[in-house]
């Protein structure tokens, strides 16, 4: 019997196991709500609330990210998981570059946690954000509000600081997060850093293939980016971080 009892429960984990992983590969959370039929703006509102009030991995980031020692002149990467898998400081051999990338983010989110950021007034910000906003099935209107209202805050409580707005990227065979939202969103976004006078950088553009799609090269899973993919990024936002 305990023989019995000991295989059914390491059926029962490996199952789990298996349906937790084909989740988390679909989108997560993302891909849950949009199945369930729960991605409306009112649910996506009290879903993003919940998760980032509760979602363990996001608590850990900021809580590290609020006993961390502010310095001056910092420059912020700031962003979701494509974000945080840039060793940003060690690209750029500048102590002073901070990633302060979490995965799964969104723009609810980063407003959630954007007072951190910004009372170290560092010199620079380096924004990237939107594509879990998109798997979410937010409007591109209500993306591009909250965008709005990232720019403002940053404006109102760190003046001198420099806002570089960084286009989202594209993805390859990710239905959820398409890539004609994402362009369409970057369209919206080019045009919200004219109206700030915020420059605006085009990362799209270096990172498609042929179809229009995430180049694979710079890619294991056609959302992510590998090694090769961060040293692109990094050699065409060089010289924003370098300049005075």
């Amino acid at each position: 019997m305990k023989i019995f009892q000991s295989v059914l429960f390491a059926t029962n984990t490996i199952i789990l196991l298996f349906f937790v992983y084909i989740i988390s590969e679909k989108g997560g959370l993302d891909y849950l709500l949009n199945k369930t039929g729960l991605a409306d703006e009112e649910a996506i509102k009290a879903s993003t609330s919940w998760y980032y009030k509760n979602y363990r991995p996001w608590k850990e980031r900021v809580s590290l990210f609020l006993v961390s020692p502010d310095d001056e002149n910092e420059i912020i990467f700031l962003g979701d998981s494509i974000t945080e898998g840039g060793n940003w400081g060690e690209l750029f051999s500048n102590p002073y570059v901070k990633n302060r990338g979490i995965g799964g983010d969104n723009t609810e989110g980063l407003l959630e946690r954007l007072d951190e950021v910004t009372e170290s007034s560092p010199e620079k910000i380096f924004i990237n954000i939107g594509i879990n906003d998109i798997a979410l099935g937010t409007s591109i209107e209500n993306i591009c509000r909250n965008y709005e209202a990232i720019v403002m805050q940053i404006k109102q409580t760190s003046p001198s600081t420099k806002i570089y707005i960084q286009s989202v990227l594209p993805t390859n065979s990710r239905p959820e997060r398409n890539n004609n939202s994402i362009q369409t969103l970057n369209e919206r976004l080019k045009i919200l850093a004219a109206k700030y006078k915020i420059l605006y950088i085009d990362l799209h553009k270096h990172f498609i293939d042929s179809s229009h799609s995430l180049d694979m090269k710079y890619s294991f899973d056609g959302l992510h980016l590998n090694g090769e993919g961060y040293l692109v990024w990094k050699n065409i936002v060089e010289k924003y971080v370098v300049e005075d």
